[in-house]
């Protein structure tokens, strides 16, 4: 990796349990397809439907498991869980909503909007088989596309993970991180994630892993201020790098700037 690591290492995580007894239900949205995997991705909105509410969204990449059928997303209500609409893949198979990160107000109408990752785009033969990926970034008021971006080669599978990040290249809009855990620029799957810019597109800087098959890009989160740049640091999972044992896995703090 050629960007800036803060951290990387083994940790102890604690999680306490919940107290015996059923939780209230309060909402539910369960899906319709045999093997939808609805649910394969969540995340928390704004207040998409102007109801005083945070709203979310759901992914169901691969809707009914089919190369014929495009992955979906539903952006759902944040009280009910009805749909307030329905995002679709572009192309069957594309596993369209594996991935799925709040992007922060991207377009300037005060509501934030969505970033979901398709990392089998374009498919054409079956899951996993070779494609780029992409990741689409949606208005969260009207749903509108405002930005589509692919892999750089195939089996990249550009777009299996998402984040949201701060306004890294100073243009006033915030940018987001993708990773590509196929990417075999450095070692063979050794994995990838570029800093996109959010007007444009463009690559701000990437990182990539020089370990086969460690599969760097897999998960991504926004952490916050580290190391004291003034911007939002990422947290990159690698679940298949080589530590101690094969397959260890690994964690690695960047920072967001540089």
């Amino acid at each position: 990796m050629s960007r800036s690591l803060l951290a990387a290492g083994p940790c102890i995580l604690a999680l306490l349990a919940g107290l015996a007894g059923a939780q209230t239900k309060t909402a539910e949205l369960v899906g319709s397809l045999t093997m939808e995997s609805l649910g394969s991705a969540v995340v928390l909105l704004g207040d998409v439907d102007g109801d005083g509410l945070p709203d979310w969204a759901a992914g169901a990449p691969f809707h009914n498991n089919v190369t014929t059928i495009p992955g979906r997303v539903y952006v759902c209500k944040g009280s009910t869980a009805a749909a307030i609409r329905v995002l679709n893949g572009a192309i069957g198979g594309d596993d369209f909503g594996y991935a799925l990160a709040d992007a922060g107000d991207v377009d300037g109408d005060g509501v934030r909007d969505l970033l979901v990752g398709a990392p089998d785009f374009p498919q054409s033969s079956g899951h996993d088989s070779g494609t780029p990926g992409s990741v689409y970034l949606f208005s969260g008021a009207s749903g509108a596309q405002l930005l589509h971006v692919t892999g750089d080669n195939p089996n990249d599978m550009f777009g299996t993970a998402v984040a949201g990040l701060d306004d890294v290249d100073g243009d006033s809009i915030e940018d987001f991180a993708v990773g590509a855990v196929g990417y075999d620029g450095a070692a063979a799957n050794g994995g990838l994630v570029r800093l996109i810019s959010g007007a444009s597109g463009a690559t701000i800087w990437s990182a990539a892993e020089a370990q086969v098959d460690a599969g760097f890009g897999a998960r991504l989160a926004r952490i916050g201020d580290l190391d004291g740049d003034g911007f939002a640091d990422l947290i990159v999972g690698a679940p298949r790098f080589d530590g101690p044992t094969v397959d260890a896995g690994a964690a690695f703090v960047l920072s967001g700037a540089s």
